[in-house]
């Protein structure tokens, strides 16, 4: 049984929000549909009202990879087709396949994370084609740079300036992204721990206007809304457990009262009989079935207030797990906030590090290329997208975003020249600096 309720309901509600558009904040865009060689994250738990718990599937809780059939293999229920589906489709299949595998009232909550995506091929003109894995929010220009670069037959020079330079652009933006990312996770804990109802994040993040500014600041929302919408819900249902167990306190009060006057009368009349008796006015018998229904009476009374004692423990238990909740949110999302604070260093002292090395080659590519000039083409890319059967080539920018099992082909024109051409130099396009970015 899962120990920290809040941690699962928020992780069922966070989840079953953010499938409808980029998966924590992972997905390269909206829509994201699932192919071989995925690793997703699934998890199942089943809310039980009778008990105030939830329940977890742990056999269904895991990592688990889509395999070259384009199904899952999944304990409990078998393979389950996943290709071609979205995260939050997958997850209603896997919901509805297990609450017929085990004859379920209604389907449980399932969700789908995306751990790993399928890898990215790239071949043609570059120093090491072959299969890479994806990194989210990736360009052809980053791809480029994660294959070595373009092949250069001479000039080892050159060759080493222009790899060492698409390498640092590369992480540069990669870096850049990371700082985005971590601006906005900041602000959304930040707003958690103050328990403000609305995220306000950085002017940093909000004069950047980019749209990956923008999806991280929606993931974020999305799993504030969430996180506060599953403490809510929890704490309700532990208040309506308190409220019946002090609606039962009330009942067995009275009922306490009546039976007290009842024992309180009962004796008196024992009393009366027993005088009687004595004077020889009564039978004895009498006397002995009021002692009965006295004890009777008595036994009742005991049972009362154990059932009493029972209905307060209740109350103190819904009153701590309400206590507890609060604390282990406040918990997790501090030491959450500790992390990211230690990697925000991180990131942003790398970041200024690469920005520097990214200006150093500005300053010394000029001449490198000038030494060079005419010696080799501009490059050209174009990406082959491949869904279900069918397979797509589209010519492509070294801006243009690459999805998980695209296939990259880079050539050379043969009618222009690095040194004729200032938009193909891998430099023109990198960002100056931090706050020019807006990240």
């Amino acid at each position: 049984m899962w120990k920290k309720p809040l941690e699962a309901a928020a992780f069922f509600t966070l989840l079953s929000l953010l499938l409808g558009g980029p998966a924590s904040g992972m997905s390269p865009s909206a829509g994201y549909r699932l192919g071989a060689e995925d690793k997703i994250r699934i998890r199942v738990y089943e809310w039980r009202p009778s008990i105030g718990e939830v329940h977890e599937w742990s056999a269904l809780n895991g990592e688990f990879a889509v395999g070259p059939s384009g199904e899952v293999s999944l304990p409990l229920i078998g393979s389950v087709p996943a290709a071609g589906m979205t995260p939050e489709d997958f997850a209603r299949s896997v919901s509805a396949s297990l609450q017929t595998a085990v004859g379920l009232a209604k389907p449980p909550e399932a969700s789908v994370e995306i751990t790993q995506y399928r890898p990215f091929y790239i071949l043609g003109d570059v120093e090491h084609p072959g299969a890479y894995p994806f990194r989210p929010g990736m360009t052809v220009l980053q791809a480029l740079s994660i294959a070595g670069g373009l092949y250069r037959a001479s000039d080892p020079g050159l060759l080493s300036f222009r790899r060492s330079a698409l390498a640092d652009i590369g992480e540069l933006r990669a870096l850049q992204l990371d700082y985005a990312r971590l601006l906005a996770h900041r602000a959304r804990l930040r707003a958690e721990l103050d328990g403000t109802s609305k995220i306000e994040y950085p002017a940093e993040l909000s004069r950047d206007g980019s749209d990956a500014a923008a999806r991280f600041a929606q993931s974020e929302q999305v799993a504030f809304d969430a996180r506060r919408e599953a403490l809510r819900t929890q704490t309700e249902a532990f208040i309506r457990l308190r409220d019946l167990s002090n609606r039962e306190i009330a009942s067995l009060q009275a009922k306490i009262t009546n039976a007290d006057q009842e024992l309180t009368m009962l004796r008196n009349e024992l009393t009366n009989v027993a005088s009687l008796v004595s004077r020889g006015l009564v039978v004895a018998p009498r006397e002995f079935s009021l002692r009965q229904n006295e004890l009777e009476m008595q036994a009742r009374r005991l049972d009362l207030d154990s059932a009493m004692l029972k209905a307060r423990q209740d109350v103190e238990t819904a009153n701590q797990r309400i206590l507890d909740l609060t604390y282990q949110a406040h918990k997790e999302t501090l030491a959450d906030l500790q992390q990211t604070n230690a990697e925000f260093t991180r990131v942003a002292a790398n970041l200024r590090s690469r920005q520097d090395l990214v200006h150093q080659d500005e300053a010394a590519e000029p001449e490198l290329i000038a030494a060079t000039a005419g010696e080799e083409s501009a490059p050209a890319f174009s990406i082959v997208h491949r869904e279900g059967d069918v397979s797509r080539e589209t010519e492509a920018a070294e801006t243009t975003s690459v999805m998980p099992g695209d296939t990259i082909k880079v050539w050379r024109k043969s009618d222009a020249s690095l040194a004729n051409s200032g938009s193909n130099s891998p430099l023109s396009a990198a960002p100056g600096s931090v706050n020019e970015s807006g990240l």
